[in-house]
């Protein structure tokens, strides 16, 4: 009612404008498009990185009468590039004018299903600057038929359905991390409960390298069973050596399925830009409701895989460490074993000795 008071009861329009691409005079750095309709109805793009044909394939929506001109301006960075993907409001000072085009709209009064790709000069103070392609036309209003509102209601309910799951798996995502970082705490500490048996260990080989020592002196002084034992080895820490290489091993093998990892999800995006449709359409014949949550679904999409992502590495760890730890255990119990073999026999000769 407000907008037929201030159109003086004259119809008002739904008006779309597709931003499809440019071809400019030279590359630009940090290109951003700003369409004003009014004061109050006005669209700005994300900013593109340094090229001379940008493509946006953006969709934007006006309302209003067609009397009016569509006045749209094409900016550039006056120096540092700006951050790719970054959206701002208003155009800011650092921003300078490349070219502008002002299209009087009543003379795009076709529907926009059917409209065509225009091409508009790009002009700043009559100087030709590039030129730009769009689509422009009106969404004509009708009403929808039964089947249809049926579809809208079941991609509502489906939208629905959709953003729920993705919320609650981000949550039990949250849960699974502060799980998975409690298991490697717990793995840590068990860890160096193990590295501290393993010191442990190469203790009890020095209390018997040192012991070995005086049993030889006593049997080269008796002349008894010299040479009897097999050579013994004076090498300290012995069973952390043996870990040391172990866990190198492990070290290696988790970096390599780490890094076979990050080129196979390098290898995904690359095919997923490549394979990216020129335009996809909005979903604006439902609800504003249900394209926020499209769009948090989407958002909530890339915030799993990123995830999922930090889950694999995390238990690519886990098992890493699990492995080492397998590893300490083995050798704490091969040389127990050895340990127990030597007691025995420096047992053996201190009895012949005596």
């Amino acid at each position: 009612k407000k907008r037929e008071k201030r159109g003086g009861g004259a119809k008002e329009e739904e008006i779309h404008v597709l931003l499809v691409k440019g071809k400019l005079l030279k590359p630009y750095k940090g290109i951003q498009v700003h369409l004003e309709f009014s004061s109050n109805d006005k669209h700005t793009t994300e900013i593109t990185e340094e090229t001379s044909e940008p493509k946006w394939n953006s969709e934007f929506e006006f309302h209003g009468h067609l009397d009016r001109i569509l006045t749209i301006t094409v900016h550039a960075d006056k120096g540092k590039l700006a951050e790719i993907g970054e959206t701002i409001g208003l155009v800011s000072d650092r921003k300078k004018v490349v070219g502008q085009v002002f299209i009087d709209l009543s003379t795009h009064n076709n529907i926009f299903e059917y409209a065509e790709k225009e091409k508009f000069n790009l002009k700043k103070k009559d100087e030709d600057r590039g030129t730009i392609t769009l689509i422009i036309g009106v969404i004509q209003p009708r009403k929808r038929t039964k089947s249809e509102e049926k579809i809208i209601e079941a991609s509502v309910q489906t939208i629905d359905q959709d953003h729920e799951a993705v919320q609650r798996m981000l949550k039990n995502l949250d849960q699974t991390e502060k799980l998975t970082d409690d298991v490697k705490q717990n793995l840590h500490v068990q860890s160096e409960q193990l590295k501290s048996a393993v010191r442990e260990v190469d203790d009890v080989h020095q209390i018997q390298n040192y012991n070995e020592e005086h049993l030889n002196v006593i049997d080269s002084s008796i002349g008894w069973l010299k040479n009897k034992l097999s050579p013994r080895s004076t090498e300290s820490n012995r069973a952390r050596k043996d870990l040391a290489k172990e866990e190198q091993k492990i070290d290696e093998e988790m970096n390599r399925r780490k890094k076979e990892g990050e080129d196979n999800k390098k290898r995904e995006k690359d095919s997923e830009k490549d394979s990216d449709e020129e335009w996809r359409p909005d979903f604006h014949h439902l609800p504003e409701e249900s394209r926020r949550k499209e769009k948090e679904i989407e958002e909530g999409l890339d915030a799993i895989e990123g995830k999922v992502g930090g889950l694999k590495s995390g238990l690519l760890d886990i098992n890493a460490e699990i492995k080492k730890q397998n590893a300490a255990m083995n050798v704490i119990h091969e040389h127990e074993t050895q340990i127990a073999e030597r007691e025995k026999k420096q047992g053996l000769k201190m009895t012949y000795e005596i």
